[in-house]
């Protein structure tokens, strides 16, 4: 009987172990991007192919920010995630209410120069650094309320409020993020031309599978291991 308890909870701990490297979205598409070639910087970065593209984050010019629904913060892309607590017939868990996310069109700079992302699409792996909630004793803030309304999900059951947990996660300026895309180098618009001509930017454009991936992970600027 020992053995066999012991095997089980071996069993539970490699369970556990598989489900937290492998078992949630994000996690996946974090190592779906880290496994992508990445240049030594923005201009070098191979062309016409599926790559990884880091650098800090600045605002194309003339583009207005978004703003992120729950903490009121500028950026060029935000997810934000709402959970309810549901009881079901044994047990109660947290299920998913809401998943929403807009993005546009941003930069990424580092020394050698810059890359333009086209922002609509993006599928997000962010750090959720903005939570909400409510509970029976405290009601949703205003911020948490509107966006809720404004996707059709009330705050409020039949009889009492719902109790509820929220995560935002945004790409904002100056913070390194790194994009998985195809590039192409293009003239800058906004460079002056000089005796060796107009400087040059990389346009990022979808994967070969049409998506576009961005994670403000630091870890993922590394360059993969052979």
């Amino acid at each position: 009987m020992p053995g066999i308890f012991v095997a089980i909870v071996a069993l539970l701990v490699a369970w556990g172990v598989i489900y937290h490297y492998f078992g949630t979205a994000d996690k996946r598409l974090k190592r779906r991007i880290l496994k992508l070639p990445i240049g030594e910087s923005i201009i070098q970065t191979p062309e016409n192919q599926d790559v990884r593209v880091s650098g800090t984050l600045a605002y194309v010019e003339g583009k207005a920010p978004l703003t992120a629904p729950l903490s009121g913060r500028p950026c060029v892309a935000w997810r934000v995630i709402v959970e309810e607590r549901r009881k079901h017939s044994e047990h109660s868990s947290w299920d998913k209410v809401i998943d929403d996310t807009a993005s546009m069109d941003f930069a990424l700079e580092d020394a050698s120069g810059r890359a333009i992302v086209d922002g609509a699409g993006l599928s997000l792996a962010l750090d959720f650094d903005a939570s909400d909630g409510q509970g029976f004793f405290n009601p949703a803030s205003p911020a948490l309320a509107s966006f809720m309304t404004s996707k059709g999900v009330a705050t409020h059951g039949l009889i009492l409020k719902k109790t509820l947990r929220a995560r935002e996660g945004v790409l904002e300026v100056g913070e390194v993020v790194t994009v998985a895309g195809s590039g192409a180098m293009m003239n800058d618009p906004s460079s002056q031309v000089g005796y060796r001509g107009q400087a040059k930017l990389l346009h990022i454009k979808a994967l070969s599978s049409g998506e576009l991936l961005a994670s403000d992970d630091v870890k993922l600027r590394r360059r993969s291991k052979k």
